[in-house]
């Protein structure tokens, strides 16, 4: 019995270590508090980091897709200004400027621009029959002028 309550105890300290380490971008945006960071860029496979004077943090700029369509290209060593949402070590970008060119991410609420309105965006225009939707609310958002797609 101490046994498996020993073990059970392991797992449990050890699966909260490993969902520690793994905020989204919505966890710090509900958490944090807006800041902003100066500092030099840093990569390690595939995570980006700013190096400031006082701290290293964890940059989470959100979908690849969208951070490639900005068109902002992020290099080891580059200077960086940071706005955004910061939890502990961790930071849902809002803004990146770098050689005075800004980059927005997630607008003034911390909401990511390129969610658009969210998971069920296109739910309300198949119901009020504003959208190209099937029944599962999923569509391109557009419509004829009949009001259907």
């Amino acid at each position: 019995m101490k046994k498996i309550l020993i073990v059970t105890l392991i797992m449990v300290l050890g699966a909260s270590l490993v969902f520690a380490d793994n905020l989204t971008g919505r966890d710090i945006v509900e958490e944090g508090s807006v800041r902003t960071l100066d500092g030099i860029l840093k990569s390690e496979g595939t995570e980006w980091y700013l190096l400031t004077e006082d701290d290293t943090y964890q940059l989470h700029f959100g979908n690849r897709n969208y951070l490639s369509s900005t068109g902002i290209e992020l290099a080891d060593g580059e200077h960086c200004t940071i706005d955004g949402i910061v939890s502990e070590r961790e930071v849902a970008v809002a803004t990146a400027t770098m050689d005075g060119e800004t980059y927005s991410f997630r607008d003034a609420n911390g909401t990511p621009l390129w969610a658009g309105e969210g998971n069920r965006r296109n739910l309300n225009g198949y119901l009020k029959g504003s959208g190209n939707g099937n029944r599962s609310g999923r569509g391109n958002g557009q419509s004829n002028r009949n009001g259907r797609g």
